[in-house]
């Protein structure tokens, strides 16, 4: 819902995010054009998940958004990520957090964002670079890294980490994923292809 766009725009970086999910791009409108306080709107995210519940009443948890002010500098594109942006090095930077599981072929996406770089920049990923079943391409993340050394970007081994991670995890819930290969590395686009 924008919030790593508007923490990296309160930096005072010029952003662009894009989405293609209808129901994130009215939860980031909601937040970004109808909030005067923090923890203004209550949510109940887990109303319809009705599977591992240890007691009926957590699927009425509620959470409270915004923790952090949404910034009103960032740029929203509605939209695929591999028709939005038509220009070649656009972009000093690309930061995918979540972003990757959801291509249904991962070197497609791999692609657009090496295409997208300027000569010299940098692809953050904070997020697995495989998980659950969105894509129909899976890779392991071993061999998502020699794509990316195939298509020419420059990866900082050194800076890789595994960090556990929880995604939209339910309170009290008896079933929670834990995705171990969250890999926040850069990746530098060293040619400029």
């Amino acid at each position: 819902m924008g919030r790593l766009a508007s923490e990296i725009a309160d930096l005072g970086y010029d952003v662009v995010a894009n989405e293609l999910d209808y129901g994130s791009i009215l939860a980031y409108h909601l937040l970004t054009n109808h909030t005067s306080s923090l923890h203004q709107h209550t949510l109940h995210p887990f109303v319809t998940k009705w599977t591992h519940q240890a007691n009926p009443s957590s699927r009425y948890s509620a959470l409270t958004v915004p923790d952090h002010w949404p910034n009103k500098a960032v740029k929203l594109v509605e939209g695929d990520f591999l028709e939005m942006f038509p220009r070649d090095g656009e972009f000093d930077a690309v930061v995918t957090l979540f972003f990757i599981d959801i291509s249904e072929n991962v070197i497609d996406f791999l692609s657009n964002i090496h295409r997208l770089l300027k000569p010299g920049g940098v692809w953050i990923n904070l997020e697995p670079l495989k998980w659950g079943t969105h894509t129909a391409l899976q890779l392991s993340t071993e061999e998502v890294l020699q794509l990316t050394d195939l298509l020419g970007f420059d990866v900082s081994h050194t800076s890789r980490k595994n960090i556990d991670s929880l995604y939209a995890e339910q309170p009290d819930v008896l079933l929670k994923f834990t995705y171990g290969e969250c890999l926040p590395f850069p990746v530098r686009n060293e040619d400029g292809c």
